[in-house]
């Protein structure tokens, strides 16, 4: 912009010395009676200089208190009179402007300075308003006062509306800069220097502004994540990558560590090598030591289960010396049946005795309670009856091996059914008890409720698969945010790099095309400020954390972008103002999601969004009434549905998801209302 106007600067002083050189010829025509084909000649140059500039000529007499305009400046101010008295020419400025100009040419007329100041006009033809650069020299008479004064006003009304545009972009900009929520800094790509950082990336560093402007990042990395990062950098300015994202670790001042999520930039100049990058960080400290925590959990879970196995293995060893014992000293065992019949009744596991095929003889109250029955009711039932049908070809071959002396027992895991029909994990150990004649007398079952231990292991295994799908969720959304920022906004801002090398290298041999690369790159830069506030909003919307998720769900089904798709309905009946952050970002996600699917695949001409509260529930519905889907057929890739179900449940909440082919689909889900804390 300064270039441009050092250019004006230029071409406003050749007119004024055009000017003053016609009035030479002018003066010596009349005095020295020359041909007049040279004045003409001149004012004729004059005419298309004020053309080419949109610059405007006027002549002040002021012995005769008359000014005289130039076609141009008539063309500038919207008036048809060439020559005008001060008193009528002060009311076509800007009253705003009127007394700063009076005083100028006041100024003038008295010989204290020339006149140069810029103001607004009001056009006497359409009455918008204008902004114009004049000048004024005056010329004295032979007593030494002002007789005459020349100028020139510049019509410079697009040039500060640019500028003010500029402005206001570079301002946005800025404070998009320094209030994200993530670390973003501008680097060296050579030194690896800081050359502008945001707060959040200092208060990620643990290190002031000033502090991190003076370091390089390999003086924060963590030495055993050096190299891995010099690689990375080396890859992007050798032109192999563009961006690059992964974890890494800061070293505080304090010796401190920090583990952040980083992804990478360059940014290229005209000669096809980056001099800087922009690095955007995440904090992910808490995730990793929530990784870790996690880690050991299952480490010691599967200490225990393996410490429970050898347990019951030394269990069953025992009883198999028992029943050998047992099968030794049968004649003892009935002696002794009154301490047997107690030790069976009061034993902590389960014991069943039964026929060789299964048939229930007798059950200790350990049994019982585990399956709601009273001893009459399990005596005389087959064990097959109380099995849950999924489970009861399991022990077939075992039955078989244990009747025909291949093995001696068996231990399986497997589920039985309550008597009021709930089904619950048991681990039952089966050994034939043989008499002298070698032939089966009875069978032996110790039975132990394991219902607990078996929710512990499938909790951990849905936990396990919730954060396994949460993070290719999370790698997924990072992902298409990194393609959003290399193929939108970081494309934009290098167009706009490259339309600024343009103006620069014409805007002194060719104005025309030097403005049109301007125009241009102010026009990319433009873009790219709403690809990322676009960005931005697609991550979390502003309107969430300053209006609430009513207001942003509104937003986001009035956001343009929707306008070129199905029609989108919302109804609400809530009674809530705000609720707690995170409720309001999960249920704005699963809006999101739904309609996001629902645009994408439903190839619907309509879709509903409800939020209806009853007491402390809300449900949330997204239908569409297009194609439809069988769920049973849906990708464990695609993590749009899997993501509203694992938020809903993290939340306490439930998600249904009701569709078929060429039925449309429906989307329900109800969660706990949560309403913001007051502070």
């Amino acid at each position: 912009m300064r270039d441009q106007d050092k250019t004006q600067e230029q071409l406003i002083c050749e007119l004024e010395e055009l000017r003053r050189q016609m009035a030479l010829l002018a003066g010596e025509a009349v005095e020295r009676r020359r041909p007049e084909e040279e004045l003409r000649r001149s004012q004729t140059l004059l005419t298309e200089a004020e053309k080419l500039s949109h610059t405007g000529a006027w002549q002040w007499d002021l012995r005769a208190n008359q000014w005289t305009f130039s076609d141009e400046w008539l063309s500038i101010h919207g008036c048809h009179r060439r020559t005008l008295p001060l008193e009528e020419l002060l009311p076509i400025a800007h009253p705003g402007d009127r007394e700063a100009i009076a005083q100028a040419f006041e100024d003038v007329r008295n010989g204290i300075k020339p006149y140069e100041m810029e103001h607004r006009i009001i056009r006497q033809d359409t009455g918008e308003v204008r902004v114009v650069k004049a000048r004024g020299r005056y010329v004295l008479d032979s007593t030494g006062k002002v007789a005459r004064v020349y100028g020139f006003a510049l019509d410079i009304t697009e040039q500060k509306q640019a500028e003010t545009a500029l402005r206001e972009s570079e301002r946005r900009f800025r404070a998009m800069f320094d209030q994200a929520p993530l670390g973003i800094a501008l680097l060296d790509s050579h030194t690896g220097h800081f050359v502008r950082i945001n707060s959040r990336y200092c208060e990620i560093a643990g290190r002031t502004e000033e502090e991190m402007l003076s370091l390089d990042y390999q003086s924060i990395t963590h030495p055993e994540d050096l190299q891995v990062c010099l690689d990375h950098v080396a890859h992007l300015v050798e032109g192999k990558v563009r961006s690059c994202g992964w974890e890494k670790r800061y070293v505080w001042p304090d010796g401190s560590i920090v583990w952040v999520n980083l992804t990478i930039v360059a940014l290229w100049d005209e000669d096809e090598r980056p001099r800087f990058h922009l690095t955007m960080v995440e904090d992910i400290t808490e995730r990793k030591r929530a990784e870790e925590a996690l880690k050991k959990a299952h480490e010691e879970l599967e200490e225990k289960v393996s410490l429970r196995t050898a347990e019951l293995e030394i269990v069953n060893q025992r009883l198999q010396e028992k029943i050998k014992e047992q099968q030794r000293a049968e004649e003892a065992l009935r002696a002794s049946e009154e301490r047997f019949r107690v030790t069976f009744e009061e034993a902590p596991v389960g014991i069943v005795i039964g026929s060789g095929d299964g048939m229930i003889a007798r059950a200790n109250r350990a049994v019982c309670r585990m399956g709601g029955y009273t001893p009459e009711e399990l005596v005389g039932r087959h064990v097959r009856d109380l099995t849950h049908p999924n489970d009861r070809n399991l022990s077939v071959p075992f039955v078989e091996k244990l009747l025909s002396g291949e093995i001696p027992s068996f231990t399986l895991e497997k589920r039985y059914l309550r008597k009021d029909g709930q089904p619950f994990w048991a681990q039952a150990t089966t050994a034939a008890i043989r008499g002298s004649d070698g032939k089966v007398a009875f069978a032996l079952g110790i039975v132990e409720d394991i219902t607990e231990r078996k929710q512990a292991e499938e909790a951990l295994h849905r936990e396990r698969r919730t954060l396994e799908h949460m993070l290719q969720a999370s790698d997924h959304e990072r992902q298409l945010i990194a393609y959003d920022i290399h193929d939108g906004l970081a494309q934009e801002l290098a167009g706009a790099i490259m339309q600024f090398q343009v103006y620069n290298q014409f805007k002194d041999t060719n104005a025309d095309e030097a403005k049109k690369a301007y125009d241009g790159g102010v026009t990319l830069l433009r873009k790219g400020h709403a690809e990322a506030r676009r960005l931005i909003s697609g991550v979390r919307p502003p309107i969430l954390d300053e209006s609430g998720v009513m207001a942003a769900i509104a937003h986001l089904i009035h956001d343009p972008a929707f306008d070129h798709g199905p029609q989108i309905q919302l109804r609400s009946n809530v009674r809530f103002k705000r609720l707690a952050s995170v409720v309001e970002n999960v249920i704005y996600r699963i809006v999101q999601e739904g309609l996001s699917n629902a645009r994408t695949h439903s190839e619907s001409k309509k879709i509903e969004v409800s939020l209806v509260q009853r007491d402390d529930r809300l449900r949330i519905e997204i239908r569409d009434w297009g194609v439809g889907f069988d769920p049973k057929t849906v990708a464990e890739q695609r993590f749009g549905l899997e993501g509203i179900r694992e938020r809903a449940r993290l939340l306490g909440g439930k998600c249904r998801i009701q569709s078929k082919p060429c039925e449309g689909t429906s989307i329900l889900v109800e969660l706990p209302v949560v309403e913001q804390e007051p502070e």
